[in-house]
């Protein structure tokens, strides 16, 4: 789909939802994208991810469901992407690392982690944001 397709959805969903805060991944296209919806005034934040910043963003939507605090929809494609997500320690570092499996996607998974941490974290937790 195109881009500008794209952000115009997001558009017209952040106006009927009263959206208050918009967490995007900044990381390869996440840029212009995110430069060309702050133009257009909405409330976007750019979350970089990391090495260092992704597995607290994912251990917080484990921990979210845990303690039963998220709901989701029965939809397929996440299910499955939460199903397969992996976690893998570096036995260099020790660092935890978490991804889909080789072949896979984790869109999904990345998407309700960020929804997650937008709505339940502290506006400093996203990488300074140079549009706002």
């Amino acid at each position: 789909t195109d881009w500008a397709l794209q952000r115009g959805r997001l558009r017209a969903l952040a106006d009927k939802w009263r959206v208050e805060r918009i967490l995007a991944e900044y990381n390869s296209i996440g840029g212009p994208n995110i430069e060309a919806l702050a133009r257009e005034g909405l409330p976007i934040e750019a979350f970089e991810t990391t090495a260092t910043s992704k597995p607290p963003l994912i251990e917080s939507l484990a921990l979210a469901f845990e303690r039963g605090e998220i709901g989701i929809l029965h939809d397929p494609v996440l299910m499955g992407e939460l199903e397969a997500y992996e976690r893998t320690v570096s036995p260099v570092t020790g660092r935890s690392r978490y991804s889909a499996p080789e072949g896979m996607h984790d869109d999904c998974v990345m998407a309700l982690a960020l929804a997650w941490q937008a709505t339940h974290a502290p506006r400093a937790s996203a990488v300074a944001n140079p549009w706002t």
